[in-house]
């Protein structure tokens, strides 16, 4: 008993003891750029959180007194 099920652009063999798999071509086409675009733009907004943050909590820290919060914006520059 051999049957395919479609989804997604793609197929998947069914039944037996094997798993048949294939792509079509324009399922494809455009994933790794727009990844990449992707993984990039989050990368920076979490950059710039983080940079902001370690300003926050420094300049806070440097103001209050707060060791603590100077060692925080320190280790916050290692993330």
């Amino acid at each position: 008993d051999r049957r395919k099920v479609l989804h997604m652009g793609h197929s998947h063999g069914g039944g037996g003891g094997g798993h048949g798999h294939s792509h079509s071509p324009t399922d494809l086409d455009n994933l790794p750029e727009e990844a990449g675009k992707k993984a990039q733009r989050i990368t920076w907004i979490g950059m710039g959180a983080n940079a902001g943050l370690c300003v926050a909590k420094g300049g806070i820290g440097f103001y209050s007194g707060s060791a603590s919060l100077v060692a925080d914006a320190a280790h916050s520059v290692s993330d």
